[in-house]
């Protein structure tokens, strides 16, 4: 299949992406160097408005609860700093996989998700257009949420093939988030026939761990 370019030339179908895919390119590098240092940025030296020191200022706000919540936060930090680094380095690999030859077919769009994904995640854990609370508890949320999946996922592999301990270890990183969460004032309840869990503030803001994606 062909077309024909400026001054009647001949463009094949395998040559025309080549020439899109190149601009992209250049603009992946320089977006991800600009927001990697804009991250870089952030996290060294915060903004007073950062969500970051206004959710530190409301820990401490809470003198029953403090310890619980600043742990969460810390953890919950450490999450965003994942997930940031998730998604520049799959753009970094984006980047490299569309100026390579051959142009690969389908691990464009893997890397492509993997970006969305972790940005989307990062966003919501961030999200500057809620409270402390509730950003808060969304990362409780995920916190939870990735514990009990990797105790799910060692729960369903056969026993011979795992080091001795491994359930019991897992079980208990588990139960050290739960006690953290419940030291941080928030309720883990079960709720309707099918039990889900769900975390709840006592005034009432919920998130459902099972809606988190963890990494």
């Amino acid at each position: 299949m062909s077309t024909k370019g400026k001054g009647g030339r001949r463009i094949t179908a395998t040559e025309l992406p080549r020439k899109v895919v190149s601009d992209h390119s250049k603009w992946l590098r320089t977006g991800r160097i600009a927001v990697e240092a804009r991250i870089r940025e952030d996290w060294q030296s915060p903004a007073d408005e950062s969500t970051m020191l206004r959710d530190r200022e409301a820990a401490k706000a809470e003198p029953a609860s403090r310890d619980g919540q600043t742990w969460l936060l810390t953890q919950s930090n450490r999450q965003c700093e994942l997930l940031a680094g998730a998604a520049l380095d799959h753009a970094l690999a984006l980047e490299k996989s569309i100026t390579g030859r051959p142009l690969p077919r389908y691990a464009p769009m893997t890397l492509a998700r993997s970006v969305l994904e972790a940005v989307v995640q990062f966003c919501y854990l961030t999200d500057c257009d809620i409270d402390a609370d509730s950003r808060l508890i969304r990362g409780a949320a995920l916190l939870l949420g990735s514990a009990r999946h990797e105790e799910a996922a060692v729960k369903q592999m056969r026993s011979s093939v795992l080091p001795s301990g491994t359930l019991e270890t897992v079980a208990l990183m588990r139960s050290n988030v739960e006690a953290w969460i419940a030291a941080a004032g928030i309720g883990v309840q079960q709720v309707g026939k099918s039990k889900r869990v769900v975390l709840a503030w006592p005034q009432g803001k919920s998130v459902n761990p099972r809606h988190q994606r963890g990494r």
